[in-house]
């Protein structure tokens, strides 16, 4: 009966160990991230998979079942992907103050580049606004030798956004390296609702074999400076000399005039979202210390927005 009894014993333990064994055999990640949608970096649209980690690593793409995770995180309905490389970054002290860069994390970015990747240009600002296309097509053929990009803020978001567009894609054409877009928008109202046209010019440069991308913001609203809203000819010089043509009545009353026939023509803006005459919601975020005339505008506009 004793003999029986032991037998019965090693047998349970046993069958115990041999189950143990095999589940602690079967976990081969320390993570697994199910059902997400994976955007590999390389281009191609995104695709379902699974990803097996291993100390911190991707080890598997694929299928994978819970059974093979020690831990496992349900990502559906959401995208997995690379962390982004920031090569268009605004930091501009902000890292000071926030050294851990929260603020990018959130957003994906985990690195930062600050060295020279290619050529990029603002065309909306000064000195940029005076470029013309073919000066900006040499610049980007010396950055192509050294397998670099082209990135921009295009000359015009508003109302000739799409001939901004194809001037962008004409650069990388005509250069031979990629393009890059920033803050791929329609800023003019009247535009709104066109965005398959805008993103139809990007996809068919790419079926052509370009490699053009396009970047956008994640909120609907923009910001820039108020120079911005002024004629290019005013800020020809720099900031000093637009100031010094602003005291003079004669310059400011020509600029005025400039912009009124602007409104009234189908106006070429070049920030058009923000054009107080467009009767776009303005705020004004900062301002010297002094400008207390400034302040009150924004504080009208803010009225007439709540109205």
């Amino acid at each position: 009966m004793r003999k029986r009894r032991s037998s019965n014993f090693l047998l349970i333990v046993f069958l115990f160990l041999t189950i143990n064994l095999c589940v602690a055999g079967s976990v081969k990640f320390d993570l697994v991230i199910k059902n997400g949608r994976l955007v590999d970096g390389s281009g191609n649209p995104w695709f379902y998979a699974d990803l097996g980690i291993i100390a911190g690593k991707i080890a598997k793409i694929g299928w994978i079942d819970t059974s093979e995770a020690a831990q496992w995180l349900d990502a559906q309905n959401l995208i997995v992907a690379p962390g982004f490389i920031d090569v268009h970054t605004h930091v501009e002290g902000g890292i000071t103050r926030i050294p851990t860069a929260d603020n990018f994390i959130r957003m994906g970015v985990t690195t930062i580049v600050t060295g020279a990747v290619g050529l990029s240009t603002g065309l909306i600002y000064v000195p940029g606004t005076f470029a013309k296309t073919d000066e900006i097509i040499a610049l980007a053929k010396t950055a192509a030798q050294c397998k670099g990009v082209y990135a921009s803020h295009i000359r015009n978001e508003g109302n000739e956004v799409v001939a901004a567009i194809n001037e962008a894609i004409q650069f990388g054409e005509r250069a031979g390296l990629p393009v890059e877009i920033s803050h791929f928008k329609i800023s003019s109202k009247k535009l709104w609702g066109q965005s398959q046209l805008t993103t139809s010019l990007i996809q068919q440069a790419r079926e052509r074999g370009l490699q053009v991308t396009v970047d956008q913001y994640a909120y609907p609203a923009s910001s820039t400076g108020l120079e911005t809203q002024l004629p290019d000819w005013v800020l020809d010089g720099g900031r000093d000399a637009a100031m010094a043509r602003l005291r003079e009545a004669k310059q400011r009353a020509r600029a005025r005039q400039i912009r009124a026939r602007e409104k009234i023509a189908a106006p070429r803006r070049r920030h058009s979202q923000n054009d107080l005459a467009a009767g776009a919601n303005f705020s004004l975020l900062g301002s010297r210390p002094d400008s207390r005339r400034l302040r009150r505008r924004s504080r009208y506009f803010r009225r007439r927005e709540s109205d």
